[in-house]
């Protein structure tokens, strides 16, 4: 069946950046999962397998990124916020994830803006990346929560698609990691 192309201007708008240096890498392998996308992100020889969620939040997007050799999650979200900065920012801040209604992933969450992207990326630092993982192949709403209690920023992702997303990217990693991808 032929990928919509409305999901890949999404992806080719919000997610070909990633934070580090705000480096463009190509996307491919793209393959669609109910809210979800799984696809391969490269530049060069770095090869980057990401599971997300585009759909739910304009501007926005939450992913689990898996890179070899290790294949380790790592979630992050991503919101284009329309303007570049002229220098890098990082600052420090709270999250709490939650799956439905079981206990809540909290803790410390890394908050980046680099020269030359104009999106803003909330980096997960998770005790539990695996609970989380499957939570998230099992569960139906992901509920987001950055900073505190008196003017949090909340957001709701679908899980919809979620686990075949998660399991292909992992899936794909773990082959790169081999030397098949």
């Amino acid at each position: 069946m032929p990928t919509p192309v409305r999901p890949l201007l999404l992806i080719g708008a919000l997610l070909l950046a990633t934070p580090a240096a705000a480096t463009m890498f190509n996307a491919d392998r793209v393959e669609p999962s109910g809210h979800w996308h799984s696809l391969r992100l490269s530049l060069g020889e770095a090869r980057l397998f990401r599971a997300t969620n585009t759909l739910d939040q304009p501007g926005t997007a939450f992913s689990v990124d898996f890179a070899p050799p290790h294949c380790q999650a790592r979630a992050e979200l991503r919101v284009e916020m329309h303007e570049f900065v002229a220098e890098p920012e990082t600052r420090q801040d709270t999250a709490s994830l939650r799956v439905d209604d079981r206990a809540p992933f909290a803790g410390p969450v890394e908050l980046q803006r680099e020269p030359g992207d104009s999106g803003a990326y909330a980096l997960f630092h998770l005790d539990e990346p695996y609970r989380l993982l499957h939570e998230l192949r099992t569960g139906e709403t992901l509920r987001l929560r950055l900073g505190d209690d008196d003017e949090p920023w909340e957001l709701d992702f679908a899980l919809a698609g979620a686990g075949p997303a998660l399991d292909r990217a992992a899936r794909l990693c773990r082959r790169a990691g081999d030397g098949a991808a």
